[in-house]
Order: C-alpha cells, then structure tokens, then sequence
C-alpha cells in the first residue's frame, strides 16, 4: 500500500541554474501537476506548494541539471473557505408562497 502524499510547501535555492525556467516548471509540473510554483530565475529562488514528497522535488531539479544550495520547509498558505455556512443555503430557493 502506498503512502498518500503529504501536503508540503517547500523553497529552494539553486545553486546553479543551468535549465530554462520552462523546463524547471515542467519538471515541477511532473511531480505535481496542481502545485502552485514561484521561480525567480534572477534570485535562483524556487518557491512549491502542494502534495508531494520533498526527495521526488529535488530530484526533479537536479535530473534537469539545476545544483540545489538549500531547501526549506515553509508553512503552508491558509487559504479561506469560501463554503456556505451550516445550515445556510446557498441560494434562495422558491417554495410557492
């Protein structure tokens, strides 16, 4: 049985970026295809956030060429809810009166 993948969100500092930013995001991409991904190509500064293994991120990385100088684990982004409240509808519905 596999493991389900954490949620993570990780920056990276590339010691070397020797890959064009659409390859590092396609490869990105590759180890999950809904994370939300920052570059800075100018910063060598990599920011990912989503459900995935940090080992398969660096490998990523590093299979396209790019020396990774440090990772860091962040907190994940808090996103709001945006659902109705218990109990509430969430739109007016027509009873007949």
């Amino acid at each position: 049985m596999t493991m389900k993948k954490p949620d993570a969100h990780l920056e990276l500092t590339l010691a070397s970026a020797t890959a064009a930013e659409s390859e590092l995001l396609r490869a990105l991409l590759r180890v999950d295809l809904g994370a939300r991904i920052q570059i800075d190509m100018q910063r060598r500064n990599v920011r990912i956030e989503g459900r995935f293994w940090g080992d398969d991120v660096v490998s990523a990385i590093e299979a396209i060429g790019c020396q990774i100088d440090s990772v860091h684990e962040r907190p994940r982004t808090v996103v709001l809810a945006t659902a109705p409240a218990p109990g509430l509808s969430q739109r007016a519905r027509y009873t007949g009166h």
